[in-house]
């Protein structure tokens, strides 16, 4: 089968895919499940295009490898001129690849630019809805979001077949759609599942949070005052801050600094994905503070390495991430005294901790691992294309 994807990748993660030098490449637009995607229809014998979307380009680039080609048009930066044509441009290097290509169906991710690209090319489309658009303005408002919700919208409207990547995104589009579209979650390559023993560090406990941006949303400020009624308890805890916001001298940085709220808190910033997976092998707790999370890639990265994972119990899909707290710890995220007493619980109990890290591993193997899910969205090919 030659199937289409659509969707933002990042380029650096297809080295050993491709045959042409990724340094010398677009850099795309940032990570997202398509390479884990990738690889496995790949191993299926699948003949896969992917048609994204770069900053750094004004015209059209291809890259290719064994049974893999890699479409790459312009993704405006300016965000006026994107916005006055609810990015039009992006939409159509997006139709035009796939009108060229001629793939037996397109595979969209996000109910964007990529989705708009696909429908307007006539193939048979299935579209993956990754986030809920007006959630979302309602935690970050701007015009920016408020343009995403009309594309949101559109592609709600026109689109017809529908993945999921949890019930809490199913239950928001059955209010709209009337259908409960399928359940396929992100996924991980099994590789990438710790395959050695842990152990908590009760003497030196690291805590680790992965986040981009220090807005509203992924609500670092309760986690930092939180951190502080730790350090009262353990004093040789420490926290990692990862992600765009969170280095040395930056927002969050300067935040916790007026706050008296940086001791003890390293402030790392972006880590290129594959290190910063490395780093939550090395750590003894994942505290994931955010307010709303469709699925939550980290939560499942963190228990594929076995560090135990605090969430909070209303923020959307996180609790069918954590197998509704068999998995991990489900807790009030606003409350500051809940998110430290959570913390410290688990981080001074050695037989707590164990459980958790054992569950959590567990539960991610059984429903997210690479092999698993691409059988599942193998069949809504086949459905696709049988209708």
């Amino acid at each position: 089968m030659h199937i289409g994807i659509a969707g933002p990748i990042h380029t650096q993660s297809y080295a050993e895919l491709l045959n042409d030098d990724v340094l010398r490449a677009p850099s795309g637009l940032g990570p997202s499940d398509i390479v884990q995607l990738t690889r496995g229809l790949l191993r299926g014998g699948h003949r896969v295009s992917i048609y994204s979307l770069s900053p750094d380009l004004t015209d059209a680039v291809t890259l290719e490898g064994k049974n893999l080609k890699i479409y790459f048009g312009e993704y405006r930066m300016r965000g006026r001129d994107r916005m006055k044509d609810f990015f039009a441009v992006e939409s159509d290097y997006v139709r035009d690849f796939i009108s060229g290509d001629d793939p037996d169906l397109v595979h969209a991710h996000w109910t964007y630019e990529f989705a708009i690209g696909a429908l307007k090319s006539g193939k048979p489309a299935l579209i993956t809805v990754c986030d809920w658009a007006p959630r979302i303005l309602r935690h970050m408002p701007s015009a920016y979001r408020l343009v995403r919700l009309f594309m949101n919208a559109y592609v709600i409207c026109r689109g017809k077949n529908f993945t999921v990547v949890s019930p809490y995104i199913q239950r928001m589009l059955y209010r709209y759609k009337r259908v409960n579209y399928p359940v396929v979650p992100s996924m991980l390559d099994e590789s990438l599942f710790f395959q050695g023993k842990r152990r908590l560090r009760k003497e030196s406990p690291k805590i680790i949070s992965i986040n981009n941006g220090f807005g509203r949303l992924k609500n670092v400020k309760a986690l930092l005052y939180a951190f502080r009624e730790v350090r009262k308890e353990l004093p040789s805890c420490e926290l990692l801050l990862i992600g765009h916001d969170f280095g040395k001298g930056q927002q969050a940085e300067q935040w916790a600094v007026q706050h008296n709220l940086s001791h003890g808190v390293k402030f790392l910033g972006f880590f290129p994905h594959h290190e910063a997976l490395r780093l939550l092998e090395q750590v003894d707790l994942l505290i994931h503070p955010s307010k709303e999370e469709s699925f939550g890639m980290v939560l499942l990265e963190a228990m594929a390495k076995k560090t135990p994972v605090i969430g909070g119990a209303s923020s959307g899909a996180v609790p069918w991430v954590l197998d509704y707290g068999k998995g991990g710890i489900l807790t009030d995220i606003n409350s500051y005294g809940s998110l430290a007493r959570e913390a410290i619980s688990i981080l001074t109990d050695e037989a707590k901790w164990t459980s958790y890290s054992q569950s959590g591993y567990s539960y991610a193997w059984e429903n997210f691992r690479l092999s698993r899910v691409v059988q599942k969205y193998a069949a809504e090919y086949h459905k696709l294309l049988s209708s």
